[in-house]
């Protein structure tokens, strides 16, 4: 796991959202290459299972399992979810390679089948700090 953001669900269980990493069943799939590790990053959801947060559930298949179609991108990763009336709000950080730095919007109604709404492409790197520790 890379990094993960972690709000409440809508049935009050704690729930993360992180990026999981496995190696590609082919190049095309690679998100990451860090010049050691050819990797593919997938965003999954986990729900606790007890108060004291020490056992969690993952679903068994990642909420968003794949970049974006048509995009060579270099990294898809460090989740940050809020919410915004019914719909929870997802950003992911990513690139476009030899392009530069992309924010990726995407929303969902129950943080299992998100959509993406926005693409933004800057030629800048950056990591986001969460609200309430930056």
């Amino acid at each position: 796991m890379f990094s993960a953001a972690a709000p409440s669900s809508d049935n009050g269980k704690p729930i993360v959202i992180y990026t999981a990493v496995a190696p590609p069943a082919n190049d095309s799939e690679a998100t990451l290459r860090d010049g050691v590790h050819t990797w593919r990053e997938t965003q999954c959801l986990a729900v606790a299972q007890d108060d004291d947060l020490r056992t969690w559930k993952k679903l068994p298949e990642p909420v968003i399992a794949t970049p974006p179609a048509g995009l060579a991108v270099t990294g898809f990763r460090d989740p940050y979810v809020w919410r915004e009336a019914k719909n929870w709000m997802l950003t992911l950080g990513s690139g476009v390679r030899e392009k530069g730095g992309m924010v990726l919007l995407y929303t969902s109604p129950d943080l299992r089948q998100l959509d993406l709404l926005a693409s933004s492409r800057r030629r800048l790197r950056w990591q986001h700090q969460d609200r309430q520790s930056g």
